[in-house]
């Protein structure tokens, strides 16, 4: 994702190690939750703006300090190859976006596009691999609903039972659905 955004990947599969921000984009992901119920409840709102630990406002800072810094780089840099930002700088009619919109935007990109999509498809791959009844469900159900890869799309997707089992409660997929 970082190439991506910014033209320069964070090294992380050459060093096996995670990069300071991506250490600090796994622990700003472990205040969502808090941060939810912050938001939900106005008086909490209030109250955690007021008492706000240091080091949850410093992981914040830095995330956002270090995704402009990779913008601003990136801009300056420029970049041939097709990525986000080439797409942005090219909109016309106003549909662009300010520095502070793609400040902003990028910290979002990183957070929704990196490591959090990784771990789930890695569950997604290690649970499908352990259950092979499951993976031959998935398997027949897309086989069986399309004729060739270009019928394959979001909407067509989505219109797949046992890939949308769960869509409309919370229960477990089983529990709703019983594909068994």
């Amino acid at each position: 994702m970082a190439d991506l955004c910014f033209g320069h990947p964070l090294g992380l599969l050459a060093k096996n190690e995670f990069s300071p921000w991506v250490a600090s984009v796994f622990e700003s992901l472990k205040m969502l939750p808090f941060a939810a119920i912050i938001n939900y409840y106005p008086l909490f709102n209030v109250i955690f703006t007021r008492v706000e630990p240091k080091w949850a406002t410093e992981q914040r800072i830095t995330h956002c300090k270090h995704s402009a810094e990779r913008v601003d780089q990136r801009l300056a840099e420029g970049f041939d190859h097709p990525d986000i930002w080439n797409s942005v700088l090219s909109a016309q009619d106003g549909r662009g976006l300010s520095l502070e919109e793609m400040h902003s935007n990028a910290e979002l990109f990183m957070l929704a596009g990196s490591e959090t999509t990784a771990t789930l498809l890695s569950g997604l791959t290690y649970y499908l691999l352990t259950n092979p009844e499951k993976m031959k469900l998935l398997n027949d159900g897309i086989r069986s609903a399309f004729s060739s890869l270009k019928d394959i799309g979001f909407d067509s997707l989505a219109n797949l039972k046992y890939m949308n089992a769960c869509k409309s409660c919370s229960r477990n997929c089983d529990a709703c659905h019983p594909v068994d």
